[in-house]
């Protein structure tokens, strides 16, 4: 297990399923700007699926003002808001939706 709040840039041992191991960093906002500095502003952004390639779909939204990320492992976790507004109690949100020791994060998501 790692940290919930995995802090920016943090090391992280992933496993690649066959026994071997890697370590990474997860990226952060500045990186992925660097990444894609320079390319068209048209260019459509297409998330891939898993490590492997297998499936890939557009970019459909973007979430950056309320998210946390709270780690399970080295590659897997949820991801909670931050706070609950009234918008979000009625669309059936709850005090269990909320995490208060996640690590702010954005959170990128596919048209399926």
């Amino acid at each position: 297990m790692i940290p919930r709040d995995l802090p920016i840039g943090s090391r992280v041992l992933v496993n690649l399923g066959d026994g071997a191991e890697r370590s990474t960093t997860a990226m952060n906002v500045k990186e992925l700007r660097d990444a894609l500095a320079g390319l068209p502003d048209d260019m459509p952004v297409i998330l891939q699926k898993d490590a492997e390639g297998n499936g890939y779909s557009p970019l459909y939204g973007v979430d950056g003002e309320n998210a946390a990320y709270v780690a399970r492992t080295t590659w897997d976790g949820e991801v909670k808001r931050r706070r609950l507004s009234d918008e979000d109690r009625a669309a059936g949100f709850c005090d269990e939706d909320v995490s208060t020791d996640g690590a702010p994060c954005v959170v990128l998501w596919p048209v399926n």
